[in-house]
This record gives C-alpha cells, sequence and structure tokens, in this order.
C-alpha cells in the first residue's frame, strides 16, 4: 500500500471539498451583501428642504408610462414616485409642514415596494413608522385631560390623512398585492429611534 499517494489524494479531495463549499457560498455573500447595500440606502433615502418647498419637483410623468411598473417613475429620484409627489402638492399648496410629513410618509410607503427579503422589510417598515407618527404631528393634539369624543376625533383625523397618502401610493391592483406579498417576510423588530420627521415642522413657516 503507498501512503504517500492515499495521503495524497486524500488532501486532494478535501482541498477539492473545501473549493466546492466556498463556490457554494459565494452567492449567499453576494445576496447578503447586496441586502446590507439596501438596507443602508432604505435608511440614508431622506428629504430635503428643496424636496419639501419643491424646488425639485419633477414633470407630469406620461400617463402611459407612469403605472406600467410597480416602481413608477422618479425622475428626480428622492424616492417617491413622481405622480405621488405631484398630487401632495396639490393637496397641500399652502402647507408645508403637511406636505412635508405627507411627502415623508408616501416615501415609507414607497420603500415598502422595493422589499426583497426580511431586513429590507424591517428597514422599510421603520421608516413608514417614522413616517407615520410624523404625519400625525399634523393634525391637532390632545391631552390626558381631553374627552374621549376629541381622541376619537383625532383618531379619525389621523386616519384620513394617512389613508389620502397610502391611496395615492397604492393606486392599482399590481401595487397593492405587491404591499400584501412583503409580509411573507414579516419578523418581530424594534425601532430604529431618532425623531421622526426628516425636517424638523418647527422650521416651517407654514
Amino acid at each position: 500500500m503507498n501512503w504517500k499517494k492515499i495521503i495524497f489524494r486524500t488532501g486532494v479531495i478535501i482541498l477539492g471539498l473545501f473549493a466546492i463549499g466556498v463556490a457554494a457560498r459565494v452567492p449567499y455573500v453576494i445576496d447578503a451583501e447586496k441586502t446590507a447595500e439596501a438596507v443602508a440606502k432604505i435608511h440614508a433615502t431622506k428629504l430635503t428642504m428643496a424636496d419639501i418647498m419643491g424646488e425639485n419637483l419633477p414633470p407630469e410623468p406620461d400617463p402611459a408610462l407612469k403605472d406600467a411598473t410597480i416602481a413608477g417613475i422618479d425622475a428626480n429620484e428622492n424616492g417617491i414616485r413622481d405622480d405621488v409627489e405631484l398630487a401632495i402638492f396639490k393637496l397641500y399648496p399652502n402647507s408645508a409642514r403637511i406636505r412635508s410629513a405627507a411627502l415623508q410618509y408616501a416615501l415609507g410607503l414607497e420603500l415598502q415596494l422595493t422589499v426583497r427579503d426580511s431586513k429590507t422589510l424591517v428597514a422599510a417598515l421603520q421608516e413608514k413608522r417614522r413616517g407615520y407618527f410624523c404625519l400625525s404631528r399634523t393634525v391637532p393634539s390632545v391631552t390626558f385631560a381631553d374627552s374621549d369624543e376629541k381622541w376619537r376625533e383625532r383618531g379619525a383625523f389621523v386616519k384620513s390623512r394617512t389613508n389620502e397618502v397610502e391611496n395615492l401610493v397604492f393606486n392599482n391592483q399590481s401595487r397593492k398585492d405587491k404591499r400584501d406579498q412583503i409580509f411573507d417576510y414579516m419578523t418581530s423588530h424594534g425601532d430604529i429611534g431618532g425623531p421622526d420627521c426628516d425636517i424638523d415642522p418647527n422650521t416651517l413657516s407654514n
């Protein structure tokens, strides 16, 4: 029995198995890197003062193209679909405070349409939550001393304002289906902390 040949062949087999294992992990490593990049991009996408004041408004999108894909058209690349952005400006032309919060909530909703796995879903939901609470700050506040009726009125007001934005973002069946499908990736998560609003409403004059 030639032990040198046996040892050599065993070493070749081990190296071959190791190479196969490394090659098999490459797609997972690449996918993990893509997910990390997507999560970072989701959290880095913020509204600017130029967005809120209409300095970056996009042109009206082509009616034949704006709903041709789930992502739609975002010519000014601020994360908000152009038809949604323009509609919010038409709804609130005289209130930068409401407009900014509505745009941020729309951005959070739009991010849900880019979800690819549990980690990107969590990131999108965290940003949606920030937008929701920012938008809820645009309705009259209440205190514990107020009546139940006042609390119900405020709740209905918040629901009306958030529904208004949701109807703009999820304006066709394909987008509604995508919104529903992402919850296949649902997992427990916490909040990211920090302020709810990208732009402090107190810095806006109206």
